[in-house]
């Protein structure tokens, strides 16, 4: 059987904003306890007493903060040195295809023919879909390419905000949280999270990126 500790975990877990709004004592865990009381005794199937649900809260947002201290300090070793904006983008999702790949192959061809104007292209593969995101000046070819396969959606207006970390941060545990909470936060939706060894990239919506950018600007240290 779990514990108490184990049961409110999960439940933090699963509600990351209650889990900060803790770190940050802007939330009042008796009253937390008191909420979370019929849940927890739905789960444990006995009475549980709000003093113990607020010691087991209060014992873990300690330990979380000696944990979140220990990252921070790890996080000032690994500080974001560019944020690039690349506009004017869309994204095509398909169904599966053994063709999309040659697709690609060809896509890839034209970029480097249009290098000089800084077109973008990603391809992802998955279980259910293959998406391709492409600059504006890429998407004819790409229509012309897939006229045969099935398409799912298109997605127009998008844009690309990059973010280049030193290598060394596949070692640094909550390094993307960070910028992820923020944009949370404000609303922004992303449309796509692209990640290599020591990049990440925010696809959103051509109307949030400006406020996109300035979020994740103000978060970063050091930038180029």
């Amino acid at each position: 059987m779990k514990t108490i500790a184990e049961f409110l975990e999960e439940k933090l877990r699963a509600n990351a904003c209650i889990a900060d709004a803790l770190l940050e004592d802007i939330v009042n865990v008796s009253a937390l306890a008191r909420k979370w009381k019929p849940w927890l005794e739905e789960q444990t199937l006995e009475e549980v007493s709000v003093h113990s649900i607020s010691m087991a809260l209060r014992r873990m947002v300690e330990e979380n903060r000696i944990q979140q201290s220990e990252h921070a300090a790890l996080h000032e070793e690994f500080p974001v040195r560019k944020v690039l904006l690349q506009t004017n983008l869309v994204e095509y999702v398909f169904a599966p295809s053994m063709q999309l790949t040659r697709i690609h192959k060809r896509l890839m061809d034209a970029q480097e023919r249009k290098r000089r104007d800084n077109v973008f292209l990603h391809f992802s593969q998955g279980i259910r879909e293959t998406a391709f995101i492409v600059s504006d000046a890429l998407e004819p070819e790409l229509v012309a390419l897939t006229k045969n396969e099935k398409r799912i959606s298109r997605f127009p207006d998008l844009t690309a905000i990059s973010l280049l970390f030193p290598y060394g941060t596949e070692v640094v545990p909550g390094i993307f949280y960070k910028f992820l909470q923020p944009l949370a936060w404000e609303g922004i939706t992303i449309v796509e999270i692209l990640s290599t060894w020591s990049e990440l990239t925010f696809i959103v919506q051509q109307k949030d990126e400006e406020e996109a950018f300035a979020i994740l600007r103000s978060l970063t240290e050091h930038v180029e």
